[in-house]
């Protein structure tokens, strides 16, 4: 069973709060610290829209999902949504916000202070490879121990 090592924190980030926070529309489902790209730019009057992504080293990520109008965090620290459906808000900590936050990491093994990037499991963060260019999202604060594991994570990026 996937764990929270960090289960202190609830809804957005470590520190500083509402720095690197950007409001985006969800297109879906949209799970707590899932890492998420954007998909259509903002209109008149409206906000980007944002989906979970899930493709390898995706370089449409904008940051990982964290809080929002969805079912929010239990208070065991089990994950709740950051959006239940389209149309509804999502929170998003933007890459190189340079804040600590939470993400979702797939079944690689992730060493404490890896580089990572999208993985092709839907709103995970995997190990970043030997691809170039990579188009990383942040350094892990924690190692992988269980697929799905919801780990710290200091949000740089580049692409």
């Amino acid at each position: 069973m996937a764990t929270d090592k960090f289960p202190q924190l609830k809804e957005l980030t470590l520190k500083a709060p509402n720095k690197g926070i950007i409001s985006f529309v969800a297109d879906g489902v949209i799970p707590m610290w899932s890492v998420v790209k954007i998909v259509a730019p903002a209109s008149v009057g409206e906000l980007p829209t944002v989906v979970v992504a899930s493709t390898l080293n995706d370089p449409l990520v904008i940051g990982i999902a964290t809080g929002g109008s969805g079912t929010p965090v239990n208070p065991d620290g089990t994950t709740g949504n950051a959006a239940d459906a389209a149309g509804d808000i999502v929170d998003v900590a933007v890459l190189n916000s340079s804040v600590i936050t939470k993400v979702v990491v797939d079944g690689s093994t992730i060493p404490f202070g890896s580089l990572v990037v999208a993985s092709n499991t839907d709103g995970s963060a995997a190990i970043a490879g030997a691809t170039t260019p990579v188009h990383w999202i942040g350094k892990m604060l924690q190692a992988r121990t269980t697929t799905g594991d919801t780990l710290l994570i200091f949000l740089g990026g580049s692409s």
